[in-house]
């Protein structure tokens, strides 16, 4: 069941700050509020957590400061749901914030990391948590909210995924994604992929999806790689010559469709795993957050421009743009509530 926290009641309680934005545009087809991360530039204390809501098509900008009467911190790179909670990865803050999944009030602050990136539970038990200079994984226990160990990884591990209790991590400055028992807490493997794998996604069918952009300055052609969780290995490869460096791989968790960025949003047939089309064209456009609504399969992707100037927000129900907005600086994800 989906979440509202409601535009209308958060603009009673708070009052509308200077920053709020109300999107132009009057279509919509799904229900419930998204929230809308803000990254922020780094040490410019701007990032922010925003509310886009359906129903009156508003966006609310700076959501946990009216909050919590505090802002996010510096760097604000992910949000991991879990148990009635929100985990909020700040990563040159170098904690996670903890705060309640209705209210949004802060429950806890974990601290101890270097410069986290994303979080990935095990059961009710433990987080991983990724780390851009830790050369480790932590692992938080979530019932006391403290680190109870480190799993050293060499290098800048990223995004992770887990496939029938083995969590999957990609290695941005290594050509590997790695893998750890999460029960033993220790790293198993590590297969060898195409350079800087920069997102994992599993298929219907359990493979991995990996998409590895290629080494920064260089003229690799980026690769769409599928790993299979048994044997370890690379199965399948698919070569992207788009003329650029792909990114955010995500499958549609309506159809299962595969998609990523790059100028636009580009589709991977589930079953050929060929680059059919580019079914939203961009080409001036820096897309930074690209996520998928899990009720109506819309698109939500945002244009980050130059970095300092807020994003775009762009809403497409396939090839149809529905609704447009601006958010805040670097917006680079989205949680469907």
């Amino acid at each position: 069941m989906r979440h509202s926290i409601g535009v209308i009641f958060i603009l009673l309680l708070f009052g509308c700050d200077d920053e709020s934005v109300l999107p132009t545009s009057n279509t919509d087809t799904s229900a419930g509020d998204v929230l809308v991360i803000n990254e922020g530039g780094f040490q410019r204390g701007n990032a922010s957590l925003g509310l886009y809501n359906f129903s009156t098509n508003g966006y609310l900008s700076n959501l946990y400061k009216n909050v919590n009467q505090q802002p996010v911190g510096d760097v604000f790179q992910s949000i991991a749901s879990h148990n009635g909670e929100y985990w909020l990865v700040v990563n040159n803050s170098g904690k996670i914030i903890v705060i309640d999944s209705i209210d949004l009030k802060i429950k806890h602050e974990i601290t101890g990391f270097k410069s986290p990136r994303y979080v990935h539970f095990y059961k009710n038990t433990k987080a991983f948590v990724s780390d851009l200079y830790g050369n480790e994984i932590a692992v938080v226990n979530t019932q006391t909210y403290r680190i109870d160990n480190f799993i050293p990884i060499d290098g800048w591990t990223d995004q992770m995924n887990m496939v029938d209790d083995r969590l999957f991590i990609a290695n941005r400055e290594r050509p590997f994604v790695f893998v750890v028992d999460p029960i033993a807490e220790v790293v198993v493997d590590s297969i060898s992929v195409a350079h800087n794998p920069n997102s994992l996604a599993v298929l219907r069918n359990s493979l991995v999806a990996v998409l590895c952009e290629g080494r920064l300055g260089s003229n690799d052609v980026p690769k769409f790689q599928l790993i299979h969780p048994d044997s370890l290995r690379v199965v399948n490869e698919v070569s992207l010559d788009i003329g650029g460096k792909p990114s955010l791989l995500r499958v549609s968790p309506v159809n299962g469709n595969i998609y990523f960025a790059f100028k636009g949003i580009h589709y991977i047939h589930p079953l050929t795993y060929k680059v059919e089309n580019k079914i939203i064209d961009m080409p001036e456009s820096n897309v930074y957050g690209f996520d998928i609504d899990p009720v109506t399969g819309n698109f939500y992707f945002s244009d980050a421009k130059d970095y300092l100037q807020k994003s775009d927000v762009y809403i497409y129900k396939g090839e149809t743009k529905v609704n447009q907005f601006v958010s805040g600086i670097i917006t680079n994800g989205f949680v469907f509530r």
